[in-house]
């Protein structure tokens, strides 16, 4: 996608941080180590005080790239940390980096070669799991070949994940799409939830078909909490019942499928919320859809 503002350089990689410090001086080394040189780095720190502005100002000494800190007085929250790092961006394109992932050295390169080779308003690359400690690797996660001809489609229905830290994403999307941030979805699978309302607006998504960011499981990050996530997930699906790029049997399979996911857990913890969600799951099969 291109645009006809003018830019300050390629990159501007876009690094939200709340307590971070133990994990950021290994994600500001990877974007150091990058093949790709043309970039410049904002990092917002969400209200924390535990020391990582000393951290960015070392590493501005570092590099001769353009180093940005930006400081919240509070605690905002993951996306509005990240929309104040997007805010703050100059470039073309936008790379995403939580703080506690961590890159391989061609992934700037191999991300911006597939963007410039298909126009695509958002690159991804796969990802690897690994320990926090970064000496074990788990599994390898990025879409099959086979469902690269319609990506939109099979990011719908689930069958991969695009991590934020993967992400390559054209400066224009956000003026088509809006904010990273949505009110309605909170601090829970925003990232889906933007995923998704970039494909209601027929953005074009492409793979590099490389393992290039690390992603790392641990206790601390938010996915950790499952019912949390699921109800997240089942209420973005449920904002996508007028999504009309998609069937419409197939969205209310998808909306079906995760009321009642949701029902199901939490009938142990709340009789009367898991009877709402089968109630929303039964009626999916009977609400007005557009067409």
């Amino acid at each position: 996608m291109s645009s006809s503002e003018p830019f300050i350089g390629m990159i501007t990689v876009c690094i939200p941080s709340y307590n971070g410090k133990k994990y950021l001086g290994k994600a500001l080394e990877s974007v150091k180590e990058q093949t790709f040189r043309d970039w410049s780095l904002v990092v917002v720190e969400d209200g924390s005080y535990d020391g990582a502005e000393s951290l960015v100002n070392q590493f501005s000494k570092e590099v001769k790239n353009r180093i940005r800190y930006i400081r919240h007085s509070e605690n905002l929250g993951l996306p509005y940390a990240r929309d104040t790092a997007i805010a703050a961006a100059d470039t073309r394109y936008i790379a995403l980096l939580d703080a506690d992932d961590v890159w391989l050295p061609n992934h700037l390169e191999s991300l911006y070669n597939t963007a410039e080779k298909y126009n695509s308003g958002i690159t991804f690359s796969g990802h690897q799991v690994v320990s926090h400690d970064l000496k074990e690797k788990y599994e390898i996660h990025q879409p099959e070949q086979s469902l690269a001809a319609d990506l939109t489609r099979n990011l719908y229905l689930r069958k991969f994940t695009i991590q934020p830290s993967a992400s390559l994403i054209c400066s224009s999307v956000f003026e088509i799409v809006g904010a990273w941030s949505d009110e309605n979805v909170g601090n829970s699978c925003e990232d889906i939830n933007f995923w998704f309302r970039a494909c209601s607006k027929n953005i074009g998504f492409a793979c590099s078909y490389e393992p290039s960011c690390l992603y790392r499981k641990h206790d601390n990050v938010l996915s950790s909490d499952g019912l949390r996530m699921t109800e997240a997930l089942a209420n973005i699906y449920l904002k996508t019942k007028n999504y009309k790029m998609l069937p419409a049997r197939l969205r209310r399979q998808m909306i079906r499928k995760h009321c009642f996911h949701v029902a199901r857990m939490k009938r142990t913890v709340d009789l009367g919320d898991a009877l709402r969600w089968f109630s929303l799951a039964i009626s999916a099969s009977f609400m007005r859809i557009e067409r």
